[in-house]
């Protein structure tokens, strides 16, 4: 959750703003001031929990609530229109503007738990690039979440996460989960205590 190592080749060398090795993989630290951190920080994770052409903070921060804090978020309200207002012309908009404008009514108890992880992680494209602004908007990175407090980048997501103990029993639950193929009996519990 908190290294800023990552295993980098000539094809993500410049994506994570560091020299290409000579061949293959090498392991690098990426400069601090992209704010990378763990898991949340690569640009895997970033790219897959985007959409093609843009950020998802929603898809980030819903991975993060499901499978990293095992919290559940239900799916939207039958009828529930999912797409994000489309911006005004001549009045663009960040995603966070976006976003505070498509949760309200029904939606927003459960954007309210999600995006704001999301919002942290706004400081890379959809490809998991590194950037200071959108589309030349200036980001707000804030945000907070009842299970991890105030963050404003995946630094402080990832630290965070490492500190808390739901995080942790959550990661072990969902490696018996994949790894057994069932959800957790009863029977199991006390082994995923220990």
């Amino acid at each position: 959750f908190t290294s800023s190592d990552y295993f980098v080749d000539a094809n993500l060398a410049p994506l994570y703003g560091v020299t290409a090795p000579a061949t293959g993989f090498q392991k690098m630290t990426i400069p601090a001031a992209q704010k990378r951190a763990g898991i949340i920080g690569t640009a895997g994770f970033l790219a897959r929990f985007a959409h093609p052409d843009t950020t998802s903070p929603t898809r980030r921060g819903r991975f993060i609530q499901e499978r990293l804090l095992c919290n559940d978020i239900p799916p939207p309200p039958p009828g529930q229109n999912t797409n994000i207002p489309l911006e005004e012309p001549g009045q663009p908009q960040t995603m966070k503007q976006r976003l505070v404008k498509h949760k309200e009514g029904a939606c927003a108890t459960c954007h309210d738990r999600m995006d704001p992880l999301g919002f942290a992680l706004e400081n890379y494209d959809a490809m998991g690039a590194f950037r200071t602004d959108d589309r030349g908007l200036p980001l707000d990175t804030t945000g907070e979440v009842a299970e991890l407090g105030k963050f404003a980048s995946a630094v402080d997501i990832g630290k965070a996460l490492s500190t808390n103990d739901e995080a942790m029993v959550c990661i072990v639950k969902n490696f018996i989960r994949e790894s057994m193929g069932h959800l957790e009996i009863k029977a199991e519990h006390d082994a995923i205590d220990k």
